[in-house]
């Protein structure tokens, strides 16, 4: 049975914070992020800081397999012609099955039909095995920004529609 991707409503925003700190658990630890370092990670996400997300308003999508949540991914209107993808995450055991591809094909098709002709996402730099997955899926780097509240650059990347 072939993968489901929906929108979840608002009361599923502990669904999608469980399903994002789980996700992020191994990229936290791999490149050394901690409470001390960056508190609000997304491997620490809370449901409340979805819901602050959701008012943005940014659109949560989760990938189910057999019904179970297995991966989600957000969306977020920016300018007219633009969307932004937000946590892109697939739990351990789920990976490497071609889930995230299909969430991000999903978060592209979703932007095309809004009108939007360009879609961009950012990722922590240090992370190159997945600056290269997003090169493999269409996405050039446009920039590198550092912000004073995070102990790493953040890679911005876009892909035209």
């Amino acid at each position: 049975m072939p993968p489901n991707i929906r929108e979840v409503s608002r009361d599923e925003a502990p669904l999608v914070a469980r399903l994002l700190r789980e996700a992020f658990a191994g990229q936290a630890e791999r490149i050394g992020i901690t409470p001390e370092n960056w508190p609000w990670h997304t491997s620490r996400i809370t449901a409340e800081r979805i819901l602050d997300k959701m008012d943005l308003p940014t659109r949560y999508f989760v990938a189910e397999t057999a019904g179970r949540p297995v991966g989600c991914v957000a969306l977020e209107p920016r300018l007219p012609e633009t969307v932004h993808v937000r946590h892109l995450a697939v739990l351990p055991a789920h990976r490497r099955k071609g889930l995230g591809r299909m969430l991000l094909a999903h978060m592209i098709e979703e932007g095309s039909r809004l009108g939007a002709s360009r879609v961009t996402l950012g990722l922590v730099a240090v992370d190159a095995g997945l600056e290269q997955w997003y090169r493999g899926q269409g996405f050039d780097v446009t920039g590198m920004k550092n912000f004073d509240e995070l102990p790493f650059p953040i890679t911005l990347m876009a892909r035209d529609l």
